[in-house]
């Protein structure tokens, strides 16, 4: 059969796919709530105050999302709210004013406000500019017989205002869910754990208002309620894979020295939690004073704030710690110790992240948790670790509390060596790459421990194609920082797009000899020994028949060094 060329053929999508991102994708309507926070944090906002207007007239009335945050310009608006998916965040991963670490990610926020209305107001108006912006979406056209998702318009105006007014304004009307009182108490104490409520971010803050129901309690968290806790603990994982735990009980408190680790595979993390028992013989029985609370408030105090919630650049991830979430599977480690590992409703506690330090901890697409992944595991296996050293430290405290009541002799304590895991002793850990902080953009980072993981289990052609990937993107950094002005040599503009790796290589080639002295050499050196990994790579990635059997075989590509020298390359552009 002879086939002639045809046009090209070209992705599409209807209207419906609006629904697929947002009400069928997206099961808690309070996430469309926290991201649209979280969008406000990425913008320097100092204040979000969310509003409930009129939730109890018939037409279920209105949400109002304000921010005092930068605003967006029109290119913002057209390229990057109307745009789903954006890197905008991996190329400028901080903001410009309080330097936050960017949070929201993927565009998901706008999908999942077409879970809670029908319709979407945003006005922004960009700081410094004479122009602000209103846009208008009507969810429900989306969904309107041979709707296609590109082509149904959204309403878009402009307005003149002062330089001086930036922000942003968020209505959401024709809700659709009924707002009672019991889910709006539930969505203000979601909103107070947004952010660490044992330590705050300085400047940042959100407030929620329901002036329909002016008797709800104050959802504020209590912190008297932890200084009454008979135990706190705490452990931290540091960058160089140092372990320390750190534990407070009725005896007192006590730090355990450091311990070197290789057991997990994520980044730093801090892990703390409080215990309270939710019986008051317990507090008794170890001598602490409720300092006139009830254990009735403490069971209620746990019931609202109850969990271990999980944190990444102080903002919440979720669904970790919420209510029958056992992410920690604590209630699994109460089968063979009932009485000392406690479970999800006798404490409150967090662990924490950074995107930096943990770059493959990621969210799913529909921001209802991380992806599954070997880092995020490893994450989980940390903390299920301390509160199985918790577990131990607590029943030492206790049994010996009770072989004092009873007149028996004393068990001699355990060292930190003799409690932690065995497998917790050092291991050696095959690294093929390994420059750490010297990446110029946070992807890397992750790039290179899979890299990494990939060499571990001998995938040396996993480890190829990965790598590739880390040369291209190096060679187009040089690029754009010795050539900023001339874009065409690192930018493809018909298809907008990066120039592929040939021609990245065919660009840095053809100007090898405007770098001066020792800066031309290292040019020459990364093309030549690039040239020979280019071909090999193209090689094993595209035929079977030249697979690379062993990792072994990597080290005659000279890959190490070909990062070497372009990291060096652009370090010094850069000075």
């Amino acid at each position: 059969m002879e086939f002639k060329k045809e046009h090209l053929l070209y992705f599409g999508s209807s209207g419906r796919l609006v629904r697929v991102l947002g009400r069928e994708s997206i099961s808690n309507p309070n996430i469309a709530l926290i991201e649209a926070v979280k969008n406000a944090y990425d913008a320097d906002a100092k204040e979000v105050n969310i509003s409930f207007e009129e939730i109890k007239a018939h037409h279920g009335g209105k949400i109002i999302i304000s921010d005092d945050g930068t605003g967006m310009t029109e290119e913002d608006i057209r390229d990057r709210w109307m745009t789903t998916a954006t890197d905008n965040k991996l190329h400028e991963p901080f903001t410009k004013k309080y330097k936050r670490r960017k949070i929201g990610e993927k565009g998901i926020a706008r999908f999942a406000f077409s879970t809670l209305a029908q319709a979407l107001e945003l006005i922004t108006k960009p700081a410094g500019a004479t122009k602000g912006y209103r846009l208008f979406i009507d969810w429900n056209r989306f969904d309107e017989e041979g709707a296609s998702f590109e082509k149904t318009p959204v309403d878009f105006k402009s307005s003149s205002k002062k330089k001086a007014e930036h922000g942003t304004t968020i209505t959401l009307s024709g809700l659709r869910q009924r707002w009672d009182k019991e889910l709006l108490e539930k969505f203000i104490r979601e909103a107070e754990l947004i952010t660490p409520p044992t330590s705050k971010p300085d400047n940042f803050g959100i407030s929620v208002h329901v002036p329909d129901f002016p008797d709800i309690g104050d959802q504020r968290l209590s912190s008297r309620f932890l200084r009454v806790a008979p135990y706190y603990f705490e452990a931290k994982l540091d960058a160089e894979g140092y372990l320390q735990y750190r534990i407070k009980t009725p005896k007192g408190s006590k730090k355990y020295s450091k311990i070197k680790t290789t057991r997990y595979s994520c980044g730093p993390v801090d892990f703390n939690f409080w215990f309270l028992p939710r019986d008051k013989g317990l507090y008794d029985r170890l001598g602490v004073s409720l300092q006139g609370i009830q254990v009735d408030e403490i069971k209620k105090f746990l019931d609202d704030w109850g969990g271990i919630k999980l944190y990444r650049d102080n903002l919440r991830v979720k669904p970790y710690g919420d209510s029958g979430n056992d992410w920690l599977k604590l209630d699994s480690l109460r089968v063979d110790s009932p009485s000392i590992i406690p479970d999800n409703t006798l404490v409150f506690g967090y662990v924490r992240i950074s995107q930096k330090g943990n770059s493959a901890i990621v969210d799913t697409s529909t921001r209802e948790g991380v992806v599954d992944n070997v880092e995020f595991r490893d994450l989980r296996q940390f903390a299920i670790d301390g509160v199985k050293f918790f577990g131990t430290v607590r029943r030492a405290v206790e049994d010996k509390g009770k072989h004092k009541r009873e007149g028996k002799g004393q068990k001699k304590s355990k060292t930190l060596k003799e409690v932690l895991p065995k497998s917790i002793v050092p291991k050696p850990r095959q690294t093929f790459i390994d420059f750490g902080k010297k990446y110029p953009e946070i992807f890397y980072f992750k790039l290179e421990d899979e890299i990494n993981i990939a060499f571990q289990y001998n995938l040396p052609n996993a480890v190829l194609m990965l790598v590739r990937k880390v040369i291209e993107n190096l060679v187009y950094n040089l690029m754009e920082e010795r050539f900023s002005s001339e874009k065409d040599l690192r930018w493809d503009t018909r298809r907008n797009r990066p120039l592929e790796f040939s021609k990245l290589v065919s660009s840095l080639s053809d100007r090898a000899s405007s770098f001066d002295g020792e800066q031309k050499g290292l040019v020459l050196k990364a093309i030549s020994l690039i040239g020979r990994f280019r071909r090999e790579a193209n090689l094993n990635t595209h035929q079977i028949i030249d697979y690379l059997d062993d990792r072994s075989e990597l080290k005659t590509l000279k890959i190490p060094d070909i990062i070497e020298l372009l990291l060096k390359l652009i370090r010094k552009n850069r000075e």
